[in-house]
């Protein structure tokens, strides 16, 4: 069974319409012409930059960090530079992590803090 937004008509050699809509007719002695739409595709528009964002351990926007970056090494510079100026810290315990922007405006984790 063909779809219902295809249409077709059948004629015979003096081009008389013998039928036309949605029957169809198998006779070898007609010409059957069968007209199928073109689907119309909308055009997507362009995938949005990737951005990227510091988030805490709970892996929320970052209570101070909380911008958009471009990069990921433009957050992760960022995120080192104001974790070394914290008293205390330890460089290899960093308790930031960086998530990524998805096309469909959510969040993917790309480093997790503390890791």
């Amino acid at each position: 069974m063909r779809p219902p937004s295809v249409t077709a008509e059948c004629r015979h050699r003096d081009n008389l319409v013998l039928a036309q809509g949605p029957e169809w007719l198998q006779l070898d002695e007609y010409v059957v012409t069968v007209s199928i739409p073109s689907p119309v595709v909308p055009r997507s528009a362009p995938a949005p930059a990737r951005q990227y964002r510091l988030v805490d351990q709970q892996g929320e926007p970052h209570p101070v960090l909380d911008d958009l970056y471009e990069t990921l090494e433009a957050a992760w510079t960022d995120a080192l530079a104001w974790w070394q100026e914290q008293p205390g810290t330890v460089p290899d315990a960093m308790a930031i992590g960086v998530e990524v922007s998805t096309g469909c405006g959510d969040w993917r984790t790309l480093r997790h803090p503390g890791g």
